[in-house]
């Protein structure tokens, strides 16, 4: 009687959690790797090349110069929504399967964008460094309420839906831009984008990153936006303009930005190597510049592509992968 073949799955990006979670569900026939890293053009991929399945979160880059040796590649399983960090094209030319997690952090993303609008408004930054000094200046700790105020909400998907249901809990008046978007509920009045930017206390987005919605937050955009509006981007850093973000806020046209993804963003955790600064073309390397200047501002919140990170949702996202791996 015939064994079947092992299959060989790479788990970039990963943690302990991961580790554990995979190694106890695993067939008998997966041979399992786990790294932390992800998987860069620099990498060294030499001993994994026979992978058939290779996973990772967005920090990793699955394009046609990191995935081509990898003949035997089968899938691609990103434990994501997003898909952005993946040549999609290249993959479908090589038969190579995408699995994503869909619905893993609706409710979970979509409470911390208003973990976001709260810190921002309601000036906690600020505070921890006033009680770090003991020197409380209460007029410089003067936030807003949220009722009453305008939201509008870019994406009217599962987590920009979630998100418009708690902002009506808050009591505040609710507009949805989403081209693609099918009926949704009685308190969401649907406007156009140019409308919303106008009419928005508060921004915030929910679409996916892709050729259509690159730079869709432009100096335009902004030039739109009431003087005092609140951005907030929970969705992917490609949606804004880099430069015309911080051209807006250095010309004081902006009341907030609260971020957890940013163009570039993996140069937040680790500056550019060497390597790195030499392959990265001029534009790449003023974003990162001014991803430093934007960190460093009071008008600035940004936090580590965290949104998804809680204990419930990596819990769905590895049970989805596990089923995922399964499939192929």
């Amino acid at each position: 009687m015939s064994t079947r073949p092992n299959m060989k799955i790479i788990f970039f990006e990963s943690d302990n959690t991961t580790k554990k979670f995979m190694g106890e569900n695993s067939q008998s026939n997966w041979d399992l790797t786990f790294l932390e890293a992800p998987l860069l053009e620099k990498t060294d991929i030499q001993p994994f090349l026979d992978a058939e399945i290779l996973s990772s979160h967005t920090g990793s880059q699955f394009n046609e110069k990191t995935i081509s040796p990898f003949k035997k590649l089968k899938a691609i399983i990103t434990r994501t929504t997003g898909v952005d960090h993946i040549d999609l094209d290249y993959c479908k030319k090589r038969n190579i399967k995408v699995l994503s997690v869909p619905c893993y952090g609706t409710a979970t993303v979509a409470e911390f964008t208003f973990t976001l609008i709260l810190a921002l408004l309601r000036r906690l930054e600020t505070s921890e460094d006033m009680l770090a000094h003991a020197d409380i200046v209460q007029p410089k700790l003067c936030g807003a309420d949220l009722s009453g105020k305008t939201i509008g909400i870019v994406g009217l998907g599962k987590i920009g839906s979630h998100v418009a249901e708690i902002a009506h809990g808050f009591g505040m008046k609710i507009l949805g831009y989403d081209p693609h978007a099918e009926k949704t509920k009685s308190y969401i009045t649907h406007c156009d984008f140019d409308d919303l930017l106008k009419q928005s206390d508060l921004i915030s987005l929910h679409c996916p990153g892709n050729c259509h919605t690159k730079d869709l937050i432009n100096h335009q955009a902004f030039m739109k936006m009431k003087k005092e509006a609140i951005l907030i981007n929970t969705a992917r850093g490609q949606v804004i303009d880099t430069q015309a973000l911080y051209k807006a806020i250095k010309e004081n046209r902006l009341g907030g930005v609260a971020m957890d993804v940013a163009e570039e963003e993996r140069f937040l955790y680790t500056f550019p190597t060497l390597w790195e600064i030499e392959n990265l073309s001029r534009e790449r390397l003023e974003t990162v510049f001014l991803n430093q200047k934007l960190l460093q501002h009071k008008k600035v919140l940004m936090t580590p592509h965290m949104a998804f990170n809680t204990q419930e949702a990596n819990r769905r996202i590895l049970e989805t992968t596990l089923e995922n791996i399964k499939s192929i």
